[in-house]
């Protein structure tokens, strides 16, 4: 699908394209609710669940080898609509070596008083990242498992392809449950960001799974 430079696809338009030319078909997710990273589906930040929930409008597409993209949009209120861009698939080798890691790409993450004590009792630790544009917080009881992450020659490449939208993403993983994402004040344009997550994606998903296997 080819689009003219003065008229970028809107925010689903951008991603169904994209996922459809690699072969991902449009589905309905799960839940509203888990189309929030990870974490932030643990608390529910936005709200998304129980019998009032946040307003929103969302796409998603699943692909052959259960990789789920999708783009959320909440609507707190008529000014405040942030927009959540994400690629997230389950690896359940990760639960046991990785089992609650964000690592934060060009800044890229949110605040939220709900996500205070997202670690619980573990707490959390900072392990150093020699590739620019990181920082790695991970569980505590899991930072030397994470060092293997730190320390993967995929990340600058990883970097380079989410370096081309401002504001950064980042990269968690869940009791299992793997995310790469973006938050932005609404609805953000154009194929080629789409293009660049999904590849990061896929990127970050072998990064994810040598990391653990190393540590195994």
């Amino acid at each position: 699908m080819v689009f003219s430079r003065w008229r970028e696809p809107s925010a689903p338009a951008a991603m169904l394209a994209a996922a459809a030319e690699r072969g991902w078909v449009q589905v309905g997710p799960p839940t509203v609710a888990g189309l929030q990273p990870p974490t932030l589906a643990r608390f529910d930040v936005e709200g998304l669940a129980g019998t009032r929930p946040t307003p929103c409008e969302y796409w998603a597409a699943a692909s052959p080898d259960g990789m789920l993209a999708s783009h959320l949009t909440v609507f707190r209120d008529e000014s405040d609509t942030p927009s959540y861009d994400m690629v997230a698939w389950d690896d359940p080798t990760t639960a046991a070596v990785l089992p609650h890691v964000e690592l934060s790409v060009h800044g890229g993450g949110v605040q939220n008083h709900r996500l205070g004590d997202r670690f619980g009792s573990h707490g959390s630790t900072r392990v150093p990242v020699a590739a620019p544009g990181f920082r790695l917080t991970v569980r505590r009881d899991c930072a030397d498992a994470a060092a293997a992450l730190a320390a993967h020659p995929g990340l600058p490449e990883l970097a380079a392809l989410l370096g081309t939208d401002r504001g950064g993403a980042r990269l968690d993983t869940l009791d299992g449950r793997c995310a790469l994402w973006r938050v932005t004040a609404g609805p953000r344009k154009g194929a080629a960001r789409w293009q660049a997550l999904l590849d990061a994606a896929a990127l970050a998903r072998r990064v994810l799974a040598e990391s653990a296997a190393a540590r195994r």
